[in-house]
């Protein structure tokens, strides 16, 4: 929904709310995809604290998807509770933002994806997500890190396994990728934790 002034956007939320939505997502900086334009926001931080003051004012919680850093922090400075994106990050931006994907290989992948190998490495991708991804252990800390920050974990999960580790681990709502939105039996099993979920679409 496109709203042109602060008055639209508290009006927008309360509609929004009263139509039954759990969250609010806002488009933080439209689809940015070079760093050289990252830092153009769509809204003012007043913009954003009306919006986040209204959301929580009607018990609800809101998320901003933001590809700049300072976009996003800037929305985590007035009270949104958790960011997506962020691709766009400075040092002086990252200890407010954390976008995160669980990923448990074992359960995610067949082992054919061990003889698959991208054009630009020598390692399979079976290989290269094993690498990048945290162990239990890991990402307690990391969402104990985030929490400190006054910030919600949230994550993307990947398969079964990895969205019942989330559970375990107390998550407060999912957040689907737009690669497993058309993925029916992913998205059933998801729902039956009855959390809120935040769901991408491409």
């Amino acid at each position: 929904v496109l709203c042109n002034t602060r008055d639209e956007m508290i009006t927008e939320v309360r509609k929004e709310v009263k139509e039954g939505v759990d969250i609010i997502k806002v488009a933080g900086d439209g689809d940015i995809l070079n760093h050289a334009s990252a830092w153009q926001s769509s809204l003012s931080s007043e913009d954003l604290k009306a919006i986040s003051d209204m959301t929580h004012q009607l018990g609800k919680r809101c998320t901003i998807h933001a590809r700049s850093g300072r976009v996003a922090a800037a929305a985590a400075k007035v009270g949104f509770d958790w960011v997506i994106n962020a691709t766009f990050t400075t040092e002086e931006d990252k200890d407010t933002l954390i976008k995160h994907q669980t990923h448990i290989i074992e359960d995610e992948m067949s082992l054919h994806a061990k003889k698959i190998k991208p054009a630009n490495s020598d390692m399979s991708i079976y290989e290269i997500m094993k690498s990048c991804a945290l162990t239990e252990d890991e990402e307690i800390t990391l969402k104990n890190y985030v929490e400190e920050k006054n910030m919600m974990f949230l994550s993307t999960p990947f398969s079964r396994a990895a969205a019942n580790r989330l559970q375990k681990m107390g998550v407060i709502a999912f957040k689907i990728g737009s690669g497993e939105c058309n993925n029916h039996h992913f998205v059933e099993y998801i729902s039956k934790f009855s959390k809120p979920v935040i769901m991408s679409t491409g």
